[in-house]
């Protein structure tokens, strides 16, 4: 029981680093997108601040994606094996569900400085009064918005594909060490004889 909670918890890490690469790379395409100055030389000390701020920032709501995958799928893949077989799959559509949502965030931001030039505020509150027709006519002439919903097509195929190479890295047997692959190298080795990932 105790290996099948040790290498679930292993794909949950795994799991748990996509989201905050993918916030430092929204980060980043913001500054590239509306600052003026677009490199770093002379202010690495401003653009590091920015990263680490980010990245503690974004932990309050990343960290969530472990939590998910650890209580969800590897605690109860612990008791059942069936569930545990599947296990990478629920992990990899709960991160994908949560990296559109991000997506999501990013481009309404972006959208929103667009407009506002400032980050999401109390203002963001008043657009449920606004018209909807004309929020939708802003968004598909002035924004482009065909482009931005086709650009989720390609944006959860590599995210999709992402998590997928994370997931098949090998992780370590507690019990032998020997590296365990995605189809369970560990064969009889593994105390409930068979492979784990």
């Amino acid at each position: 029981m105790f290996s099948l909670y040790f290498a679930g918890v292993q794909q949950d890490f795994k799991m748990a680093i996509l989201s905050p690469i993918l916030c430092a790379l929204f980060r980043l395409a913001f500054i590239l997108i509306y600052r003026d100055k677009k490199t770093p030389s002379g202010e690495w000390r401003k653009w590091l601040t920015c990263f680490r701020y980010g990245f503690w920032w974004g932990m309050d709501f990343n960290a969530y994606v472990f939590l998910y995958s650890m209580v969800l799928v590897s605690i109860p893949g612990a008791f059942f094996a069936s569930y545990y077989a599947i296990g990478d799959t629920v992990r990899q559509a709960g991160l994908l569900i949560y990296a559109v949502v991000l997506y999501t965030a990013f481009i309404g931001r972006l959208i929103f400085y667009y407009h506002f030039h400032d980050i999401y505020n109390h203002l963001l509150l008043l657009g449920r009064h606004a018209d909807k027709k004309n929020f939708a006519d802003i968004f598909f002439n002035q924004n482009h918005g065909i482009w931005i919903l086709l650009s989720y097509i390609p944006y959860i195929g590599l995210c999709y594909l992402a998590s997928s190479w994370l997931l098949a890295l090998r992780g370590c047997c507690p019990w032998k060490s020997k590296p365990l692959s995605r189809q369970g190298v560990c064969g009889e080795e593994h105390p409930h004889g068979r492979g784990c990932r």
